[in-house]
This record gives C-alpha cells, structure tokens and sequence, in this order.
C-alpha cells in the first residue's frame, strides 16, 4: 500500500458512539429481546465491516444485510475474525440460481414467497439437514413478503414448513418514523393476529419501532439508522453523532467582480472575493442540488458553496476568514454533529437515508480504536 496520502475527502466515522447507540437502543425493549443491527448499503454508508465488527463486541450477534453479496462479505469478514457464532439474515431471500450459495455458507434467508420458500426447502433436501430461515409476513407494505391470506393458507398444508428451521416470523413498519400514524397500530393488530397461535419467535420493530411501546418489539428489534446516530422520526434523548464528512482544501484563489465560478458560468462574482477548491464532489455523494443548502464550515467560519459542484470538486467563498489564518487552512467540515445529514435532508426535500448511503467509496473513511 503506498505511503502517499491518496484521498482529498474523509469521512471519520466514530465506533464508539455506535457502540453506545447500540446499547442504548438495546436498553428501550426488554432484556430478552434481541436487539440486531440492519448493516445493510455499507452500514448506511458508514462501512459494515469495522461497523459490524464494533457491534459484534458489544454485545450484537444479528445482523441484517438486503443483498446476498453483502452477507458474503460479512460472512468473510466475521471469519477472518474467527467470529461463528453471529447471525447473517438476507433480507432478499434466496433468489433463483442463489441456492448453493446458502449450502455453501451458513446464512438465514429471509423467505417472501412460495419460489424462495420452494428453493428453501429443496436445499435441505439437497443438504439433508434443516434450513435456517425468517419468514416475512407483509402486512403494509406490498414490497416483499407472504401476503396475509397466502400466509394463512399456507399453514393450512401439512408439512409445509418440512425441512426448515424457522427461527422468526417477521413483517415491517411501514410509517415507523411518524408515531402517531394509525397504521402502526393497524400493522401491529394485523402481524400479532396472524402470528399469535405460532411458537416461532417474532420481529416487527425497526429504529421507529424500538421507540415505540412494548408491543411492537415482540422477541427481536432491527434497528438501522438510530444505530448510525440520527433518529427516523423525533429525537432520540442521548443518540450519539457517529460520523463526520471532511474535504480537504486543494487551492485557494482571488477573484474580481464579474469573473464566472464552474461549468455554465451560473455564478457571477458580484465583488472581489476569495475561494477555496475543495476535494469532494458529485462522485463522492455531495450531489449538485446541495449546493444552495450547504453552508461549509471551515477554521470555524460558515462557508457558502459558489458555482456548480462537480464531479471531483466544489467551490467555497471564504472571503469572511481573516487573510492571516488562511495559511493554517487545511480542510473544511461538511456534515456532523452541528450539521447533520438530517439537517441537510430537511433542506433538500429528502431522507437522511439517501444522504448517507451514496457516500462514495473513494472517500477515506477512518476509525476510531473500538475495534481492537
């Protein structure tokens, strides 16, 4: 690997404040539920390997990726570790042409289905030994999952669970993030009625549904974005900031009224003014409409974008920083805790979501020493 510094963008992302998130959210439901971690699009972004790996010292051992290669990753990652005792569940299920990667390793199917269930129960066949699964019970969402009357006839088939083991039934908050929606309650009444005469432990709260009352966390919670540091819906008292987005400055230059800042010319100086190119762009997940919401902060200074963003690079009007601080000027902060991706979602009409999962891959990301 070479000595050279190759990353004009870092994001520093703190272990242990979602180690702390983690235990935090652990303690909202009772002590014999299991509370996961949904370490799926990279841990939100984050990076689920050294994510996952800070999680699993604390105390987490379920773990919820969507597509099968993310498991595989995490599956070698945890091997590399000699760690054999964590759960890897696959929210997709098991797709056609899928099926010996589940002989091959020892991951738990989420089943939506009756193919994914099929192909489940083909595998143990083929293994000659139970399958472990999850099966997902829509009750809202019309995304994945058994519909509700296909669930019930299902159970009406003798033998129709052979060759599986079934270690939770789980369905999916659809409008977690807003606790007063009367279809929380409705999924609720729905997935209890469906599952209350079955032995098979069960999960229906995500980062919302923790916050919510006992009911809704049953035997197991899947928090996902709370562990990260923001809250889905209200704010969540002693949530941690876990993550900081840095660019480094690569020039600093003088401009004259009139002269045009990037592609299109759409800013024109209206006064002399200095600037600060810095190495994060569209590429990186600073996408272009940012630019009017996103205010930089550097050397402590509130720092406005000017001109378009690019691909690689933006540009930021430091005219308010003293000229004799501007040797000390290095990098400017774009998101943490005083900025944060909610705030920006807040400003730019989406999902703090969006905002931390197209963080690119060629950012820096650095980690605190929670993983020893």
């Amino acid at each position: 690997m070479s000595d050279f510094t190759t990353h004009s963008a870092t994001l520093s992302v703190d272990l242990a404040a979602i180690r702390h998130n983690w235990r935090l959210l652990d303690g909202l439901s009772a002590s014999d539920c299991r509370t996961g971690a949904t370490i799926k699009a990279n841990a939100y972004g984050l990076g689920m390997i050294p994510v996952s790996l800070a999680l699993y010292q604390e105390g987490c051992r379920d773990f919820y990726a969507a597509r099968l290669s993310e498991a595989i990753a995490l599956y070698e990652g945890f091997a590399a570790q000699h760690i054999t005792d964590a759960r890897i569940i696959v929210f997709d299920g098991i797709a056609k042409g899928q099926e010996e990667a589940f002989i091959r390793y020892p991951l738990i199917a989420v089943l939506n289905d009756e193919a994914q269930l099929a192909r489940a129960k083909a595998i143990a066949t083929q293994t000659n030994k139970p399958l472990p699964v999850i099966i997902h019970i829509d009750t809202a969402m019309a995304r994945l999952g058994f519909a509700p009357t296909t669930w019930q006839a299902l159970q009406a088939h003798e033998g129709w669970d052979k060759g599986l083991d079934i270690i939770m039934l789980m369905s999916h908050l659809a409008s977690a993030d807003d606790p007063a929606s009367p279809q929380n309650s409705k999924q609720l009444k729905i997935f209890t009625a469906l599952t209350e005469n079955t032995s098979w432990p069960r999960s229906l709260a995500n980062s919302g549904g923790v916050l919510m009352d006992a009911p809704y966390h049953f035997d197991a919670v899947r928090p996902g974005l709370a562990l990260y540091g923001l809250s889905p819906g209200k704010p969540i008292a002693g949530l941690r900031n876990t993550f900081t987005l840095s660019a480094d400055i690569l020039q600093i230059r003088d401009i004259q009224k009139g002269d045009s800042v990037g592609y299109g010319a759409s800013f024109i100086a209206p006064h002399a003014m200095r600037l600060a190119t810095l190495g994060i762009g569209y590429a990186d997940g600073l996408l272009r409409h940012y630019k009017d919401h996103l205010s930089l902060r550097i050397a402590g200074y509130s720092c406005p974008l000017v001109g378009r963003i690019s691909m690689d690079s933006c540009v930021a009007d430091i005219s308010a920083i003293p000229s004799d601080e501007l040797d000390n000027l290095s990098t400017a902060i774009l998101l943490d805790s005083t900025f944060s991706a909610t705030d920006l979602a807040e400003k730019t009409g989406t999902i703090s979501y969006e905002i931390m999962t197209i963080l690119g891959e060629r950012l820096l990301r650095l980690y605190d020493k929670a993983v020893s």
